[in-house]
């Protein structure tokens, strides 16, 4: 205890260099995605993401799933530096804290779904074993595990996937929704409850519409369905 109050001499010294390994530590635990998948061709997609991406809160031990090339080229977005926050996030989301083989998965889940925590705080993968081929929902994408054990060591593993997460805490990357698999991102819009009691029929608008209705002085979408509810009432009243 008096080491660590001593403020000069040798015994600042020792502090000062402690607090030196406790940062070089930090900083060693900060997995490089990219190294670690380095010379794997089938995730040269992935690799560019994690090259780009903020890498501070990644676990030192991890299980990632990859996704293919082809489910992350739909993301290109993510591969912008500008786009590192969201990237290491959504790396996060593939992330699980601990290294699991191939075979650990599939004896993990042989009796029951494994409602999985990843490194992105509060989400969690559900991780199903169908006759031992294993199968990952993350926020409404089911994805197969289609490449095991691509890298297997005591502290790292990577199982590849053919589709690509979203977490819920990101809502639209790249113009996409979480959850959707297209790339049209549409917008379904209830109508106001008539007075006889029925909804008026569901409008269908592209987010592009929504976004320029009512800025160059036209009816905005709330007033023209206010309209509609005074025209039906006044029907009614005849």
């Amino acid at each position: 205890m008096a080491l660590i109050r001593s403020r000069g001499g040798a015994a600042g010294v020792l502090v000062g260099v402690l607090l030196l390994v406790s940062v070089a530590s930090t900083s060693a635990m900060m997995v490089d995605l990219a190294a670690v998948l380095s010379g794997q061709g089938g995730f040269s997609e992935i690799i560019k993401v994690a090259q780009n991406a903020n890498r501070t809160q990644w676990p030192s031990a991890f299980t990632f799933f990859a996704p293919s090339n082809g489910a992350v080229k739909k993301y290109s977005c993510l591969k912008e530096p500008g786009q590192s926050s969201i990237a290491g996030r959504v790396l996060q989301y593939h992330m699980l804290t601990a290294a699991y083989a191939d075979a650990a998965i599939v004896t993990r889940t042989s009796k029951a779904p494994w409602l999985a925590y990843t490194a992105l705080a509060g989400q969690r993968l559900n991780i199903t074993n169908k006759n031992g081929k294993i199968t990952i929902v993350g926020n409404g994408i089911t994805a197969k595990l289609n490449k095991q054990d691509v890298v297997s060591k005591s502290t790292q593993s990577v199982q590849g996937i053919d589709k690509m997460f979203i977490p819920t805490t990101i809502q639209n990357v790249c113009g996409i929704k979480a959850g959707s698999t297209s790339s049209t991102t549409a917008r379904m819009v209830l109508a106001p409850i008539s007075p006889s009691g029925r909804r008026f029929e569901n409008k269908r608008k592209e987010e592009q519409t929504l976004g320029s209705c009512g800025a160059n002085g036209g009816l905005s979408l709330s007033r023209v369905l206010l309209l509609a509810v005074v025209v039906q009432r006044l029907a009614e009243l005849c």
